[in-house]
């Protein structure tokens, strides 16, 4: 029983960046002006990451593991490179944006939930060690703010 919920857990993880993406998505669907750059701030974290993992080079832990297949075929150098997790810049992308426009702590909750127990499966399967996902973290944040602001600075200037 317990095992069966772990690995509900540890799917949730594994696909806890596209399931934070689809679900900010949705809570910002009447939000246009924050949807569309909530859209390009997450293609501007997954630039900003695939950069930093090319130009870093730190290498994922040895014996990682994914839930689908027993070993990943890694082919591009931002999957053979670790630093910084692109699940955990994702999955805290969209929790600090969602927190930023919405200002509602129980959606934030949530978020923030998934968001950990994604980290922690990145770190459980070997796919990332904890200052990998660290890193990821804050780079999610950071992006997040930076669109944040550009966003309601938009607002604020159509607006006037």
């Amino acid at each position: 029983m317990i095992s069966r919920v772990l690995e509900c857990f540890d799917v949730l993880g594994y696909y806890g960046n596209h399931i934070t993406f689809f679900m900010g998505a949705c809570f910002l669907f009447f939000r246009k002006v924050y949807l569309v750059f909530f859209f390009g701030g997450r293609m501007l974290q997954s630039i900003c990451e695939h950069v930093l993992k090319a130009v870093l080079k730190d290498p994922r832990p040895e014996g990682d593991f994914n839930l689908c297949k027993e070993k990943e075929i890694r082919t591009l150098p931002s999957d053979r490179n670790g630093m910084p997790s692109g699940h955990a810049a994702a999955t805290f992308y969209v929790t600090y944006y969602i927190t930023r426009v919405l200002q509602n702590f129980k959606v934030s909750f949530i978020f923030l939930i998934l968001s950990i127990n994604t980290c922690i499966q990145r770190v459980r399967y070997k796919n990332h060690t904890i200052s990998q996902v660290i890193a990821g973290c804050l780079l999610g944040i950071l992006v997040a703010e930076i669109t944040y602001r550009v966003a309601k600075n938009y607002i604020k200037i159509k607006c006037a």
